[in-house]
């Protein structure tokens, strides 16, 4: 998929500008906003592989706490698909289902209330997954 240059500048622009504010008050960033969950995705737009696995390291060493949010989790599944990593791109796609359940329906184009789900689960999380 290409993007326009124009859009691609945009992206880089604030990637630069996200990972200045990071590095400009750390370590007591208080990322009220979110942007922590941009810059995967944002370098997965702009096609830096190296950018979206450095910037996730970062973020697990940073955010361990961090709940799933779904389009950081979903990027950072396919990130492994890109790197050819098999277990953990079904393991994150897995959970950036779980995190939103329209989100990958909605993208796919398949209609949500077509998708049979069951809407409880007696067994363990880890059964499920």
């Amino acid at each position: 998929m290409a993007i326009d240059p124009s859009e691609l500048k945009k992206a880089k622009a604030r990637i630069s500008r996200y990972e200045r504010n990071f590095k400009r008050s750390a370590p007591n960033f208080d990322d009220g906003g979110g942007s922590r969950f941009l810059l995967g995705p944002l370098y997965l737009l702009v096609g830096d592989l190296e950018g979206v696995a450095k910037h996730y390291k970062w973020f697990d060493k940073k955010y361990s706490d961090s709940i799933d949010e779904p389009l950081h989790t979903l990027c950072r599944s396919i990130l492994f698909f890109r790197t050819e990593k098999v277990k953990e791109t079904e393991q994150f796609f897995r959970r950036a289902y779980l995190a939103n359940t329209y989100l990958i329906p909605s993208l796919t184009g398949i209609p949500f209330y077509d998708l049979k789900i069951r809407q409880s689960y007696s067994g363990t999380l880890k059964a499920m997954l």
